[in-house]
């Protein structure tokens, strides 16, 4: 069943699968599970059992439920940043790729269902399995790093593969709608926690530098994906109850944002926001306008009222953080990203084809640890994908990325149906703000960036595919 934005309510929602009073419900029992588990000091085994329920229930009774629950689960591991691996770092990461795997053991062996459908997922899978001879390459030959450390950059890439089971399980609007309600969730409880934790912080500022040291830059992808989501919600569908709760989540969720002061991701929203606007009907544009600019005079009354005197030091500090960029020759961070890419380009000129494999480190003189630093991660994330992959498999990787916004953009300017040309924007606009992102913070070797950009191809596909289906019906309607 399709819907018309004049039907979207926040009682539309209730016709959901799962209902959307039901996410509470998951919340709580997740929580009263997990405390019983502490409780009782089996916190490994209740754990792999708690994990193990929603892998059983999805796979037998509803397969979205398990897409439902990962993207819930995303709240406490996106936050899982402890240098030390945890119990629940390891369990987690294995539910992830354990489930992904037997989703797609069973469909080829056991449904014989063909999984590719477009020439984007069919790269993306090509790229995903030519990593395991990167994986090779770096077992036999990184001989300096560890095991653990090849292993880590090797499994994250494969949460690119949730492409797969979102553009084959939810197709129609109200499961769309409803997995984007879910990574709202996501996006407002981790928002929430990281506004508290700010304020609490900066309530004891002295000085104007406190402002800033304060901030808490993780989880930015989360803040943007929530932001695109919320704000082309509000541009797009027609219903004023809807458009107010969207409202109040954005306002939340950009300010978590702000509240990080890390530029590449502040700068990625704004390109992918201009991007996205130019394809809007034209009162859209008026409307999205206007929310902005109410947008800045809350989020402007909020520093007020909560800093108070402190107010006009923390707007002065997040517009010098913003500006700072213009002055690249002063800024040491800049240098510092500038200094790592001159070295990652040497090396990739002597390996251009074949790369180093996971794993590989490079070295230089970090001028602001005041000490020589030996890396495997990169901060340009197209460096690193040639650095470790060579260029012609990095291109493979960047292909679906690259790919799934043209394609997004393009369905948004064709298709007539807003639902479609809301996924199509949401999926490319947010892809976009990824790749700009990617220069100086390397999405692909992050938990989110592989595990929100797989989701976004996957839904770049499924506006694709809705709109090949509306060709068709006009086709048979003329």
């Amino acid at each position: 069943m399709n819907l018309s934005p004049n039907q979207l309510s926040l009682s539309a929602f209730s016709t959901l699968t799962p209902r959307i009073w039901e996410i509470p419900l998951y919340v709580i029992a997740f929580l009263a599970l997990a405390i019983g588990a502490i409780h009782l000091q089996l916190e490994l085994f209740a754990l792999a059992a708690i994990l193990g329920i929603p892998l059983v229930y999805g796979f037998f009774i509803n397969p979205r439920f398990w897409i439902y629950f990962a993207t819930l689960l995303a709240i406490p591991w996106f936050r899982d940043l402890s240098e030390e691996t945890t119990p629940f770092e390891v369990i987690t990461a294995l539910f992830y790729v354990g489930s992904l795997a037997v989703w797609f053991i069973s469909r080829i062996f056991f449904l014989k269902r063909k999984i590719v459908s477009t020439v984007i997922d069919g790269v993306l899978l090509t790229a995903i399995l030519l990593t395991f001879v990167s994986f090779i390459l770096g077992f036999f030959f990184n001989v300096d790093t560890t095991l653990k450390e090849i292993l880590s950059e090797w499994l994250v890439l494969f949460f690119l593969l949730y492409a797969f089971p979102i553009k084959e399980l939810f197709k129609t609007e109200k499961q769309i709608m409803t997995l984007l309600a879910f990574w709202l969730t996501v996006s407002l409880g981790i928002s929430g926690f990281s506004i508290y934790k700010y304020t609490k912080t900066t309530s004891l500022a002295v000085y104007a530098w406190q402002i800033v040291s304060a901030r808490n830059a993780l989880n930015e992808l989360v803040y943007v994906f929530g932001c695109i989501i919320s704000i082309l919600g509000i541009a797009l569908f027609e219903n004023r109850r809807v458009k107010m709760f969207l409202f109040c989540i954005f306002v939340v969720v950009f300010a978590a944002l702000v509240s990080t002061f890390t530029r590449g991701y502040w700068l990625g929203f704004i390109i992918a926001f201009t991007a996205t606007f130019f394809f809007l009907p034209k009162k859209n544009k008026i409307l999205i306008t206007v929310i902005s600019l109410c947008t800045v005079i809350v989020l402007g009354s909020g520093i007020f009222l909560f800093f108070q005197e402190k107010a006009l030091t923390a707007l002065t500090m997040v517009g010098k953080r913003f500006t700072s960029s213009s002055k690249a020759s002063q800024d040491l961070s800049i240098l510092v990203r500038v200094k790592e890419s001159g070295l990652l380009l040497n090396r990739i000129s002597e390996s251009p084809l074949g790369g180093y494999g996971l794993g590989a480190k490079y070295h230089y003189y970090d001028m602001i640890e005041k000490h020589t630093v030996y890396y495997t991660f990169a901060h340009n994330g197209y460096l690193y994908a040639a650095f470790k992959f060579g260029i012609p498999h990095a291109l493979l990787i960047y292909f679906p990325f690259f790919s799934s916004v043209l394609i997004g953009f393009y369905v948004a300017r064709k298709t007539k149906n807003t639902y479609t040309m809301y996924f199509a924007l949401v999926s490319a606009g947010t892809l976009l703000a990824m790749l700009s992102i990617s220069m100086t913070a390397n999405q692909i070797s992050m938990r989110e960036g592989n595990y929100i950009g797989g989701v976004c191809i996957g839904i770049a596909i499924i506006s694709y595919l809705r709109y090949k289906e509306e060709q068709k019906e006009l086709g048979m309607i003329t």
